[in-house]
């Protein structure tokens, strides 16, 4: 009887050690299958970054952003939030000067971003979220030199 109870708890520790073993193993391919992307998106960030990179702000400067590069992913960061998104080019529309960026970390949300004339860009977010509204106002920002 010892033996089987010795046999059972080896095969029960083997089980619970493969388990530890293999989680995390799964949980960092789910990790770095989602910060890759594409060569069409990292040429995409890098010609919207050629257009829009450096600080913008509103008329009354209550507002500002930021937009940089790290790491070939787009950082946009708003100062006066404190926060920052790292996201990428989803899609384009060049006659129109149009591009869409979602966040890299989020499905729910997404910015659009019109050049108007070389220093003067709108910016509007809105949530792709289901059965859910919610788009901002677009915003005015010019480039600060």
């Amino acid at each position: 009887m010892n033996s089987y109870k010795g046999k059972l708890l080896f095969l029960l520790s083997l089980f619970f050690i493969s388990f530890i073993i293999c989680f995390p193993v799964r949980e960092l391919n789910n990790v770095m299958q989602k910060n890759n992307i594409s060569d069409q998106q990292i040429t995409d960030n890098q010609a919207f970054l050629n257009t829009f990179s450096g600080e913008w702000k509103t008329v009354d400067a209550a507002n500002k952003l930021t937009f940089s590069e790290h790491k070939q992913i787009i950082t946009i960061s708003f100062p006066t939030e404190n926060r920052k998104v790292n996201a990428s080019v989803s899609s384009q529309q060049p006659a129109r000067k149009r591009w869409l960026l979602s966040p890299m970390n989020s499905e729910e949300t997404q910015y659009s971003v019109i050049l108007l004339s070389d220093d003067e860009l709108s910016f509007q977010m809105s949530t792709t979220k289901p059965n859910a509204e919610g788009t901002s106002k677009p915003e005015h920002f010019y480039r600060i030199k």
